[in-house]
């Protein structure tokens, strides 16, 4: 017979919106608990970029997608505005965390950068030529001002525009273990499969242990593409093909986007640390949407010739280089653009929430927090006592410290 235990809320899913959520909750006097089956952040989370975007990045990464619209571009001036200050909101919110003195202390994270670079290779698309002077009107968009080249950037070759953001990046192994470690004693490891069963109730399974059965007056699940099970969740995946770069000549500080006369930069690079202490550069933007249309081997070539064009003073000759398909959740109408909000989809008394982006998933937790209090869930006291010594999970490792991967 197994053991039972009463809880207000039960997370389905142990990346960074889980995560959060369960912080946050347990913040406001919530008895949550999270579940994970695997490791945390395993899969969306830990092969995420680290990047957390403002307004300056959605103004000058949406630019080129608007300024082709004509005068139907300024019918929507009200909407981009709302989302320049919900962004700018979020990464407030995000920087007061970082320094401990938000909601959720972060204080621990490591952050990879402080800063973010923008640049537009000459010469200047007609896109923006047409967003500047367009019939000598007043821009549709304020351009934030350019800076000189720095010289990371000018000796890989960038020759053009570029915009220095202040919005961090960071180091998203190191967010997960903070959350971890200060949220251990609600997170644990289900070693079978998760059945929410008609009543509700979750069974705990974990090797040579008594099953606890978990009876939540509330479930949410953060699962990721795995909410993609749940029939009645409006969820869309969608696959981006990155690639990772492992070289001994790669400059470790680069965390910069080419913009391209879309709303995805035309190539977002990172840099990081592998396990073993060799640079990675970690490429997305264009170059990943449009690489999940290609083979392994073309999308290796295009790859180089695309690096070779953009920054054609990085030395490539001994990097190696591979792939990797990620597979992202998100609501229907978010393919191809920044999302502005994220995702919360209820059914009775379960519910389903994806940020849309990292940089989304406070917003997340207090959607999710208002939907129960609309609901009448009120906190409760709950002691977690009885499950002590259950096992936890472990952190998810980069991708680029798996021994399976093949470079090239």
């Amino acid at each position: 017979m197994s053991d039972s235990l009463n809880i207000d809320v039960a997370i389905v899913g142990g990346g960074i919106a889980g995560l959060w959520l369960l912080s946050h909750l347990r913040a406001h006097g919530y008895g949550a608990l999270l579940i994970e089956g695997r490791r945390l952040g395993q899969g969306q989370t830990i092969a995420s970029q680290g990047l957390i975007y403002g307004s300056s990045s959605y103004t000058l990464a949406g630019a080129g997608a608007g300024a082709g619209a004509g005068a139907g571009a300024g019918a929507g001036a009200g909407a981009g505005a709302e989302i320049d200050r919900t962004a700018d909101k979020l990464t407030e919110i995000w920087r007061r965390c970082l320094t401990g003195s938000g909601e959720v202390d972060l204080s621990g994270v490591r952050q990879l950068s402080q800063l973010q670079y923008l640049w537009m290779p000459k010469p200047r698309s007609s896109w923006l030529n047409r967003l500047i002077h367009p019939f000598k009107r007043k821009p549709a968009i304020a351009i934030p001002t350019g800076i000189d080249c720095p010289a990371l950037l000018s000796q890989l070759g960038v020759d053009g525009a570029v915009y220095q953001l202040d919005e961090p990046v960071l180091d998203v192994a190191s967010l997960l273990q903070v959350f971890a470690e200060r949220q251990r004693e609600a997170i644990v490891l289900n070693r079978g499969s998760l059945v929410l069963s008609s009543d509700g109730a979750i069974a705990l399974l974990a090797p040579e242990r008594n099953p606890v059965t978990i009876r939540p007056r509330w479930c949410v699940f953060t699962a990721g593409v795995e909410n993609a099970a749940l029939v009645w969740a409006p969820v869309k995946i969608r696959t981006v093909h990155m690639i990772i770069v492992r070289g001994k000549h790669l400059p470790d500080n680069v965390y910069a986007h080419c913009l391209s006369d879309g709303a995805t930069p035309r190539l977002t690079i990172t840099s990081h640390r592998a396990a073993d202490g060799s640079v990675i550069w970690y490429l997305g933007g264009q170059l990943a949407e449009e690489g999940k249309r290609r083979r392994v081997s073309q999308h290796l070539r295009e790859a180089r010739r695309e690096l070779t064009r953009l920054l054609p003073k990085a030395d490539l000759k001994d990097a190696q280089f591979t792939t990797l398909r990620i597979r992202r959740v998100e609501g229907p109408r978010t393919e191809g653009k920044h999302p502005d909000k994220p995702g919360v989809s209820q059914n009775g008394k379960v519910i389903a929430a994806w940020p849309g982006s990292l940089t989304m998933v406070p917003m997340l937790a207090e959607a999710v927090v208002q939907r129960l209090e609309r609901n009448g869930l009120r906190p409760a006291a709950v002691s977690l006592e009885p499950l002590a010594d259950w096992p936890r999970p472990e952190v998810a490792s980069y991708p680029w410290d798996n021994e399976q991967l093949v470079w090239q």
